[in-house]
Order: C-alpha cells, then structure tokens, then sequence
C-alpha cells in the first residue's frame, strides 16, 4: 500500500490498527486521500469486539467551499409607470374570452397571467438587478422600497 500510495500522491489518514488479534495488528480499515487535502482528525472508533471486527475508521475533513450565489431578480419601477392606460387596457380586455374557453383552473390561471404579464411589460418599466450572497444590505433596501 506504501508504494501504490507514494506513485498516486496518496495519504492514509488513519495509522492506528483496526484489527486486533491475539497474535497480530493489522490496519484493514484505511482511509486513503490526496496529499494535497486537509483534515482535522482522522482516527478508529472504540467499538467493542463482539460488535465488530475490524475497528471502524473516520475521519473529519476541513473542506472549503465557495458559495457566492449570484441570481438575477427583475424590478419594476413603479414609480415610473403609466397607470391610468394600464387601467384602461385591464378594463378593456374581454375577459368573458379567458373565462369561457378552458374549464380547467390552471390553464384559466395561467391564461389570466399572461393577459396581465403583457400589460405590465407595456405599461411599467423594469430593469434587471444582480444580487449576490454578499450583497444583503442591497436586498434589504429592496424590500423597503
């Protein structure tokens, strides 16, 4: 195991025996990793011999991960839009049409959204903002406003 180790850049955490018999001590129970990875304790668990055979191994793993989300989020501004012609098109749209074609409730839902989707594209501008995990000062400020 030495050898296959030493060609592959490999480490074996664990260098206690995990196999006690009267006559010999044998490690059965390895936990092989790069060399390059490190961890915070890597031992045998003190399991009574009648309950198992070899000794069970673990080992704690100090690993590092990124995890600066980004997503997008779209905002509309509000304070911008164009009510009265908004209110306007929703009042004249003929919405006996929508009702009438489909019996099925989400299609109905889904075909009411769209209707409304399309008005409000035409009548309140949006833009596109970028959030990431460390901007949560920002997100608060949004959800002020």
């Amino acid at each position: 195991m030495y050898i296959l180790c030493a060609m592959h850049n490999l480490n074996n955490a664990i260098t206690k025996p995990t196999s006690i018999t009267e006559t010999s001590n044998t490690l059965l129970g390895p936990i092989i990793i790069s060399n390059g990875i490190n961890y915070i304790t890597a031992d045998t668990l003190e399991v009574p011999f009648n309950i198992m055979d070899p000794i069970a191994t673990f080992i704690h793993l100090d690993i590092y991960t990124n995890h600066h989300k980004i997503f997008q989020r779209k905002i509309y501004l509000y304070k911008r839009a164009s009510f009265r012609p908004l209110n306007h098109d929703i009042s004249n749209i003929d919405w006996d049409d929508v009702w009438n074609e489909d019996v099925i409730i989400d299609k109905i839902t889904g075909k009411f959204t769209s209707k409304l989707d399309e008005l409000i594209e035409q009548y309140i501008p949006s833009k596109i903002l970028t959030l990431r995990s460390k901007d949560k000062r920002i997100r608060d400020r949004l959800r002020k406003q």
